[in-house]
């Protein structure tokens, strides 16, 4: 795929993937219709997806949240990007996801190949978009089961597909390409695996999963030598045990925040080490001197953030005002804030050693059972 078309696939991929990159569930939290629609574009046997409603573009709590982490003009300025580039306006598109179906490593464990797909969900002007992509790049165009694939090749010789309907688009190595066609054609199943978990952790603007148990040899391999060099740290000892991760993010009421994430393991015993873990963890942050002192953060700590399990799953809820996340961010920038802990808090280092101590009790308890 030459540098023209692999731009063309970066900008439209954005679309998909901006905001989903910033976030990380039992029950429906919100998000609309869509999000039980897009589990039956996923081929069988993926590893993860990420999806993300549209909505979420024009939700005025996910746009205080950018304004409060200073990322507002740059997102305004992203969206006119997407426009000038492809000529569609992110207002024409109702949902997309992105779709892992297999990733390869090189002897130096870093990523050499994946198998992937977005898939976007709206309204679009086809032969617009098909001449911005096609716009001094020489395309392959061929047929499958009806459908026009424009084919690309990368550098390394993978090759790639790019089809464009008035109701959909699709982008991705053509294999998966043809995987989804396949799909929609009601020639192959979608991932029902994937489809169970999403119905499991509930809607929202965002949707992030990953399958750990689909996960490739070479992934797995990772995760055991990881495991061999850290023996006695308690959360890598666990990583073998996950099945799934899920991820949810919604806005909640006006003008807060909601995250949800939910780890599944394949015993309750290993849930329920997690589950100490985090909490031990937390209890570590919430007796330091800067915590204790600061209102905001106390009550983010104390009132915001949970921990459950509950059987198999590890359950972390973050719910908090737009406000509150603004006001902790300013304290935090705030020299005064520093000066204050600094000169204020003269037992901070005999706080945080009984705040270490602890945890590394909790710890060892896990280590010897």
């Amino acid at each position: 795929m030459m540098k023209k078309l692999r731009g063309t696939l970066a900008v439209l991929a954005v679309i998909v993937l901006v905001l989903s990159l910033g976030v990380t569930s039992t029950g429906c939290i919100g998000g609309s219709d869509a999000s039980k629609e897009w589990v039956r574009v996923v081929p069988g046997d993926s590893i993860a997806v990420v999806y993300v409603d549209a909505a979420i573009l024009e939700d005025e709590t996910t746009k205080s949240l950018m304004e409060t982490f200073g990322y507002d003009d740059k997102y305004e300025e992203f969206l006119e990007e997407i426009e000038d580039s492809t000529d569609v306006d992110p207002s024409d598109v109702d949902w997309g996801v992105f779709i892992l179906n297999d990733v390869d490593y090189d002897e130096y464990g870093d990523i050499e190949t994946m198998d992937f797909a977005i898939y976007i969900q709206g309204k679009f002007d086809v032969d617009d978009l098909i001449e911005k992509i096609t716009e001094s790049e020489e395309l392959e165009e061929s047929k499958y089961k009806g459908i026009t694939i424009y084919k690309g090749e990368d550098y390394d010789g993978t090759r790639y597909g790019i089809v464009v309907e008035r109701d959909y688009v699709i982008i991705g190595t053509l294999s998966m390409v043809k995987d989804i066609i396949d799909v929609k054609k009601g020639d192959a199943e979608y991932d029902k695996d994937l489809s169970g978990i999403a119905g499991k952790v509930g809607n929202g603007y965002i949707v992030a999963i990953a399958n750990y148990e689909k996960m490739p040899s070479k992934v797995k391999n990772e995760v055991d030598r990881a495991v061999q060099n850290a023996p006695t740290v308690p959360i890598v000892s666990l990583l073998p045990d996950f099945e799934y991760v899920a991820m949810v993010y919604t806005p909640k009421g006006k003008d807060a925040l909601y995250l949800k994430s939910v780890v599944h393991f394949e015993n309750e015993d290993s849930a329920d080490d997690m589950a100490k873990i985090i909490n031990g963890s937390l209890a570590t942050v919430k007796s330091m001197g800067f915590v204790k002192e600061n209102e905001n953060l106390k009550k983010l700590f104390e009132e915001g953030i949970t921990v459950t399990r509950n059987g198999k799953d590890v359950v972390v809820t973050i719910e908090a005002s737009v406000d509150l996340i603004s006001e902790i961010i300013d304290e935090l920038n705030s020299p005064y804030m520093y000066y204050t802990y600094e000169t204020n808090n003269e037992n901070r280092d005999q706080v945080t050693k009984e705040a270490e101590e602890e945890i590394e009790k909790e710890l060892e308890d896990l280590i010897n059972g």
